[in-house]
């Protein structure tokens, strides 16, 4: 009786890696963001950003990138809670960071003056 040759066993080939998830796979929002009251020279209007994510944002659920764009040019002079702060025009974006729901910054809006306390700018936020 013919015995058959043995079988190899083929493992299939590994799969790239996927990379990081895109978007807002968390349905991260803010439940506050806002400008503070502002301070500076003439054409030099500073004020400081502030918002709270909810839910708060974990590495578990993944970390979205958030971008802030604003009605005029926005400089960062500092930030807190936020990884990869980065500026070009009228945007300031960032990636969250983990286990830290408080994030915001102190800019500055070239050319705009702060007159009591007020600033002339708007700006609208999307997290993903």
């Amino acid at each position: 009786m013919p015995t058959s040759a043995p079988t190899k066993t083929i493992c299939p080939t590994p799969s790239a890696p996927t990379s990081a998830p895109t978007g807002n796979p968390a349905g991260y929002k803010f439940t506050q963001l806002a400008l503070g009251a502002c301070w500076g020279a003439a054409g030099q209007a500073t004020t400081l950003l502030n918002g709270n994510i909810s839910p708060m944002p974990t590495a578990e659920r993944g970390l979205s990138t958030v971008r802030i764009t604003f009605s005029n040019p926005v400089m960062l002079q500092n930030s807190w809670n936020v990884d990869k702060p980065q500026t070009s025009g009228s945007v300031l974006s960032f990636v969250l960071q983990d286990d830290q729901p408080n994030v915001g910054g102190i800019v500055q809006f070239p050319g705009l003056d702060c007159a009591n306390g007020v600033i002339a700018v708007t700006f609208s936020a999307q997290i993903g």
